[in-house]
C-alpha cells in the first residue's frame, strides 16, 4: 500500500484543484503520459487535518493551462510522487473551435457582410465601414466592422444581424455546454441582445442584452447544456438585436461560438505567437509637429507680437486685440545638460512667456498630426518650467481645438489650473473614447491643435511638448470577463452587486468559487498566500488583488495617506478596500482604523493587512467612535496630504490623481471633494427625491462605477468649483491647514455627523479654498455602520451641535452655492439625461 495519499477534485478552465500527501517528496502532474508542472505549493485544508489524512499543507490550486492548450477532448490527469501514481482522473477539455462562419464580420460588398443578412429599415440610413483595429485588440483579424446609422432622430426601429452557423462543425452527440463571446463597443452606452431563435417554432430560446460602451470590452455568455444541444442539433439561428436611436454607430470585431472561446485562436494572436521572440517596437511617434522645439525658420527674435504670428515653427500665438504689447515672448536657452562632458553638445532652446495685464484671451497653440492619429490612448508631456521668482506659475487651461478657415471649436480638455513649481514634466493622458469622439464629430474641421491659455502676470518657459501612443496600447488588451455570478452582499444600490466584477479576484470571493493562481507568472502571489492568513472566506480573494500600477508624476504630486475608519459592515469594507487597491493609481499608503467588534470583519482586514505592505491596520482595543478614530488615522499621518475616506464607498479608476490634480490647481487649497451618488449636495444626477430626501442615485443595472466615472469626466468642464463645505464620505485634505486649524471636534461630534462640516467653517474662516472635483466620481452605498432611522437621529443632532458651534455661518447661503453653481447644474442635467438614455435603451 502507497504511504503517498491524495485526490484530484476538479479541473476548470485549465486549473486543477485537489490535495496530496506526499511528505518531502515533490508531486507531480500528468496528463497522460505527458508532464505538466510540479506541486510546489501548498496550503493548509482543516478538512484533511480533521480526517487524520496529514497535519501538513495539503490542498493546492495549480493552473496547467498553457500546457493543454492543444489538447482536447477526454484526458486522464493524474499524479504521481516518485513515479508511482497516487491519484488520476478523467476530464473532458473543451476545445476552440468556432461554430459561426463569418467571426470577424466580414464585408462581402458596400452593403452586406459575408454568411449573414442584414434586416433594417432604410430611413436609419445605415452603412457599413471596416477599420484597422488598433494594435491593442487581439480579438480581431487586423480590422473591424462599423454599424453606423446616419440619421439622428430617434426612430427606436430594430436592426438585427443574423449570423450563419456552420453546419459541418455541428456535432448533435457532444454534450459539453458552449459560450458565447462578442468583442465590440459603440459611440454610446447601448444594449445588444444576444439572441437564439428556434428554426422549428419561431420561439425565442435567450435573449441575453450585452452592454457596450465606447471602450472595447470582451463580453462572454454561458449557454445552458439544453440550448447547447439545440444549437448542435442545427435547430437554432443566432441574431443580433439593437434599436435605432439616433446618429450613432456599433463596432463589431468577433463573436465567437465554442466550447471554449479563449481557445479560439485569431490571426492576430497567431501571428502574435509566432513572432513571439522578435522584440516589441512600441509606436513612440510624436504627433505633435516640432514638439521639441527644434527648428526655428522664423527666427528667434520677436521684438513686436502679432496676432496668429508663428513663432518656432508650428508654434503660434493668438490674441485678442490689444493684448499685442502686453506679451512678451523670448527664445531661453535651456541649461539642464543631459551630459555635460558628452564629446557633442547639442543646444536645446525653450520658448519663454511672459504676460502682463491681458485683457480677453491669449494663448500658445501647436498643430497636430492628424493624419497621425489613431483611436488609442496618448500620453500628453509638457517639459515645462515656473520662471517668476518665487517659480510659479498657473497654467488656467490646456486643450484641443478643432478648427476650418472661419470657426473654432473647443473639443476636448486635457488639464485645468495646473500650478507650476519650478521646471515639471507634467503628464496629461487622451482618451482613445475622447478622441474617437472628436475624429468622428469634428470631420468639417481638418486641423486639429493643442493649446495653452494665458493669465495675467505669468511667467514660464516651455522646452518641449510630446504626444505619443500611451504604453498600454501595445500590451495585449485587457479585457474583464463579466459573466454572472452571484454574490449575498446586500447593497442599497442593488446593481453594485452585479457589478462585482469590476474588482479582479473579488469575484471569485463573491461566487464561492475556489481561486487558483497561475505557477509560473503568479509564485510570488503563492508564496504569499502561504504566508497569508489563509482563512478559507478572505485569504485567496484579497491575496488575488492585483494593485494598480503607482506612479509618482512629474508634477510633483506629494506622498498621501488614505485613511479609512471602519465599524462593522464587512462586505462593505471588503468591496471598499478592494477597489482602494486595484482604482488607486498614485503613491499611497492605506491607513485603517478598525473601531468595531465584528470577528468576521476582523478576519477580512487581517488578510489585507497581511497581503499589502502599503496597507496598515490599526485595531482600537475598544470602541472610540468615527471622529476619534479619523484623529487617530490623522496622528498616525506623516504624509502631506491625508484622504479621509468613508469605508462605504468605492473608488473609480484613477480617482486619487484627479483629486489632485484639482488640489493643485491653485494655491492655498485646504480641501477637496468628489461627486457621487450619495453625497448630499454633491449628488449626481439628482440631489433629492421625489419626498424631499436625499437622492441615492442607484446606477442603472449594467453601468459600472468606472462607467459612471468616464460618463462624469467627458461631461465635465472641469471648473473645480470653490465652496463652503465638503461632503466628508471623500475629503482630500492638506495637513499644512490641519496643522493651523486642529483637527476634527472629539467633543461636539464624537460620532461623526456634521463634524465634516465644522472642519470646513474652521477652513474657510482660516483663509482656506474648498474645492470640488467635478471631474472625479466615487460610488457611496451609504453607511452599514448605523440603521437609516439611526442616522436621521445623528445627523439631527450633528446639525444641532453644528449651529451652536458656528451661529455665524449662513449654511442655506453655503449649501446654495453648490447647489446652484452653473457647471454643476449643467453636469447634473447632462447626467439625467444620459440616465433616461441609458433607461431607454433598456427598455
Amino acid at each position: 500500500m502507497s504511504e503517498f495519499n491524495g485526490f484530484i477534485e476538479s479541473f476548470s478552465n485549465g486549473k486543477i484543484t485537489g490535495w496530496i500527501s506526499s511528505g518531502t517528496l515533490v508531486a507531480k502532474v500528468y496528463c497522460g503520459d505527458t508532464y505538466l508542472a510540479d506541486i510546489n505549493n501548498k496550503f493548509m485544508r482543516e478538512d484533511i487535518v480533521e480526517a487524520g489524512i496529514t497535519d501538513e499543507p495539503a490542498g493546492f490550486a495549480i493552473d496547467v493551462s498553457e500546457h493543454i492548450s492543444e489538447l482536447a477532448g477526454k484526458q486522464l490527469f493524474s499524479i504521481k510522487v516518485d513515479e508511482t501514481v497516487v491519484c488520476q482522473q478523467e476530464y473532458y477539455i473543451p476545445n476552440g473551435e468556432c461554430l459561426i462562419k463569418n467571426p470577424f464580420f466580414t464585408k462581402s460588398d458596400l452593403f452586406s457582410i459575408n454568411d449573414a443578412s442584414v434586416a433594417v429599415n432604410h430611413r436609419v440610413g445605415m452603412t457599413l465601414d471596416r477599420f484597422v483595429a488598433p494594435s491593442s485588440l487581439k480579438h480581431t483579424n487586423g480590422s473591424y466592422t462599423r454599424f453606423a446609422f446616419t440619421d439622428a432622430h430617434s426612430s427606436k426601429q430594430f436592426f438585427e444581424l443574423e449570423l450563419d452557423l456552420d453546419a459541418e462543425k455541428l456535432d448533435a452527440e457532444q454534450e459539453f455546454p458552449l459560450e458565447l463571446a462578442l468583442v465590440a463597443k459603440s459611440s454610446h452606452i447601448s444594449n445588444v441582445h444576444v439572441r437564439f431563435i428556434s428554426t422549428e417554432t419561431g420561439a425565442c430560446l435567450l435573449d441575453e442584452p450585452i452592454m457596450l460602451s465606447p471602450a472595447w470590452d470582451y463580453k462572454k455568455i454561458f449557454l445552458t447544456s439544453d440550448l447547447s444541444q439545440h444549437i448542435r442539433s442545427g435547430v437554432v439561428k443566432l441574431v443580433l438585436r439593437t434599436k435605432h436611436y439616433g446618429k450613432r454607430f456599433i463596432d463589431l470585431s468577433m463573436i465567437c461560438l465554442s466550447e471554449n472561446c479563449a481557445k479560439f485562436k485569431t490571426p492576430i494572436q497567431i501571428n502574435d505567437e509566432l513572432a513571439a521572440e522578435k522584440e516589441l517596437v512600441k509606436d513612440t511617434t510624436n504627433v505633435i509637429k516640432n514638439g521639441e522645439l527644434t527648428t526655428w525658420n522664423k527666427g528667434v527674435a520677436f521684438p513686436k507680437l502679432a496676432r496668429g504670428q508663428e513663432l518656432a515653427d508650428n508654434w503660434f500665438v493668438e490674441m485678442n486685440k490689444g493684448n499685442e504689447s502686453k506679451l512678451n515672448i523670448a527664445v531661453m536657452s535651456d541649461n539642464a545638460q543631459i551630459d555635460p562632458l558628452a564629446q557633442n553638445i547639442q543646444a536645446k532652446l525653450g520658448l519663454r512667456v511672459r504676460t502682463g495685464a491681458i485683457e480677453g484671451y491669449a494663448r500658445i497653440i501647436t498643430a497636430l498630426h492628424k493624419a497621425h492619429l489613431n483611436v488609442v490612448d496618448y500620453n500628453v508631456n509638457i517639459d515645462i518650467e515656473a520662471m517668476a521668482l518665487n517659480k510659479k506659475a498657473v497654467l488656467p487651461r490646456i486643450y484641443l481645438i478643432a478648427r476650418n478657415s472661419v470657426k473654432d471649436t473647443v473639443v476636448a480638455d486635457i488639464a485645468r489650473k495646473v500650478t507650476l513649481n519650478g521646471r515639471q514634466t507634467l503628464q496629461f493622458s487622451l482618451k482613445a473614447s475622447q478622441l474617437e469622439k472628436v475624429l468622428k464629430n469634428q470631420v468639417d474641421k481638418p486641423v486639429l491643435a493643442l493649446a495653452f491659455d494665458l493669465v495675467a502676470g505669468g511667467d514660464f518657459t516651455l522646452f518641449s511638448l510630446t504626444m505619443v501612443p500611451a504604453e498600454n496600447n501595445t500590451d495585449e488588451a485587457e479585457i474583464v470577463d463579466t459573466s454572472a455570478f452571484t454574490h449575498n452582499i446586500a447593497f442599497e444600490d442593488s446593481s453594485i452587486t452585479s457589478q462585482l466584477s469590476i474588482l479582479k479576484g473579488l469575484d471569485a470571493w463573491a461566487s464561492e468559487k475556489p481561486v487558483f493562481f497561475n505557477e509560473t507568472a503568479n509564485s510570488h502571489k503563492n508564496e504569499l498566500i502561504n504566508n497569508t492568513v489563509f482563512n478559507s472566506e478572505f485569504g485567496a480573494a484579497v491575496a488575488a488583488l492585483t494593485p494598480q500600477k503607482m506612479t509618482r508624476p512629474s508634477r510633483n504630486f506629494p506622498f498621501i495617506d488614505i485613511i479609512v475608519p471602519v465599524y462593522n459592515a464587512c462586505d462593505d469594507v471588503l468591496l471598499c478596500l478592494s477597489a482602494l487597491i486595484e482604482k488607486t493609481d498614485i503613491t499611497h499608503r492605506v491607513i485603517v482604523i478598525n473601531d468595531g467588534e465584528d470577528e468576521r470583519t476582523a478576519q477580512m482586514l487581517a488578510a489585507f493587512n497581511d497581503s499589502f505592505n502599503h496597507l496598515e491596520v490599526l485595531t482600537n482595543p475598544q470602541n472610540i467612535g468615527y471622529t476619534k478614530s479619523v484623529n487617530k488615522g490623522i496622528k498616525h499621518s506623516n504624509a502631506q496630504w491625508v484622504v479621509v475616506l468613508n469605508s462605504d464607498t468605492i473608488v473609480s479608476d484613477k480617482w486619487l490623481g484627479k483629486l489632485m490634480n484639482c488640489a493643485q490647481s491653485e494655491n492655498n487649497i485646504g480641501m477637496v471633494g468628489a461627486l457621487s451618488n450619495a453625497a448630499s449636495w454633491q449628488s449626481v444626477p439628482r440631489i433629492h427625491d421625489e419626498s424631499g430626501d436625499w437622492h441615492l442615485n442607484p446606477l442603472p443595472e449594467g453601468l459600472s462605477v468606472d462607467a459612471m466615472a468616464e460618463l462624469i469626466a467627458n461631461h465635465s468642464i472641469r471648473e473645480y468649483p470653490q465652496v463652503g463645505v465638503i461632503n466628508g464620505f471623500c475629503q482630500l485634505i492638506n495637513m499644512d491647514m490641519l496643522d493651523k486649524i486642529g483637527l476634527l471636534d472629539e467633543v461636539a461630534f464624537p460620532v461623526g455627523y456634521g463634524e465634516e462640516n465644522d472642519m470646513c467653517a474652521r477652513a474657510v474662516k482660516a483663509g482656506y479654498k474648498l474645492l470640488i472635483a467635478d471631474d472625479t466620481y466615487i460610488f457611496h452605498a451609504k453607511s452599514k455602520s448605523f440603521g437609516h432611522e439611526k442616522r436621521k437621529v445623528l445627523a439631527k443632532q450633528g446639525s444641532e451641535a453644528l449651529k451652536k458651534k458656528h451661529p455665524d455661518v449662513d449654511w442655506n447661503a453655503v449649501t446654495k452655492i453648490i447647489r446652484e453653481n452653473p457647471a454643476l447644474v449643467e453636469l447634473r442635467e447632462k447626467m439625467v439625461a444620459e440616465f433616461n438614455q441609458f433607461a431607454d435603451e433598456k427598455s
